[in-house]
């Protein structure tokens, strides 16, 4: 729930201002600095006291340049996220900070976006730091990301790019298609507890792949190789125990 009132000052200027008496924001309430306002004009944006704060979280709003804003979330709870990903398998939590630059609103010209979070656990297990990167040019470039969770030895690396529009007469240049490799290194078998543990049990070794996937979500072309090592599995309605030294999976 957002309260709060719009002013138009002239034929091109329009001021909005929060207030504090039924701010409800995900799933919490959060108290607003009261002298909070922005203004929207015809070739400008204005950002004042835009502070949003519960507890330790905050989310701050400022002025970029004459067109852009900067928005800056901080010690939220990743938790949030189980409620829009309703993912079964996996329940995300830990604390991270959020940071999103846009130079130009209304065109949505150099946009980024940076999250970093110390800790991410899933299903209260400890998968060590994570971060992720997104960036685009304009609307005639694709949205670029890269995506990194590491802990220890082990790192998971994503990095690619998907196209929002169409901006040229190539495949690789139209509308919704995506590019992306992904590395893992010295990972834990056991992340697939998540997925195949009414299968699969006793998981345990590692394994590292390099995978190529491009095309659109619907179908997408894949290729690549991973590597089994060290590690072995128990195919629970056999009662069957498997061990490896090193595995190649195409």
């Amino acid at each position: 729930n957002l309260d709060g009132n719009f002013y138009i000052r002239d034929s091109s200027t329009m001021l909005m201002r929060l207030s504090n008496s039924d701010l409800h924001l995900l799933n919490s309430n959060w108290s607003i600095n009261p002298r909070n306002s922005i203004v929207f004009g015809k070739d400008f944006i204005d950002v004042q006291d835009f502070v949003l704060q519960n507890g330790q979280r905050s989310i701050r709003l400022d002025r970029l340049g004459r067109k852009g804003i900067k928005l800056a979330m901080n010690n939220m709870d990743l938790g949030l996220l189980n409620g829009y990903l309703n993912f079964e398998p996996m329940e995300f939590g830990g604390r991270c900070n959020l940071e999103a630059r846009v130079e130009d609103v209304l065109s949505l010209k150099d946009l980024s976006l940076s999250l970093v979070s110390d800790t991410l656990s899933i299903n209260q297990d400890d998968w060590g730091l994570m971060r992720l990167d997104v960036k685009m040019k304009d609307r005639q470039h694709p949205l670029e990301a890269y995506f990194s969770l590491t802990k220890d030895t082990a790192q998971l690396l994503v990095e690619g790019y998907y196209n929002l529009s169409t901006f040229g007469e190539s495949t690789e240049q139209q509308a919704r298609y995506f590019d992306a490799n992904l590395n893992i290194h010295s990972y834990p078998l056991n992340i697939a507890d998540y997925f195949v543990g009414d299968v699969f049990k006793n998981l345990y070794g590692y394994f590292d792949t390099d995978i190529h996937f491009s095309g659109d979500f619907s179908n997408p072309n894949i290729s690549g190789n991973m590597y089994l090592m060290k590690g072995g599995l128990t195919v629970d309605y056999l009662k069957t125990n498997y061990t490896f030294e090193r595995a190649n999976v195409e």
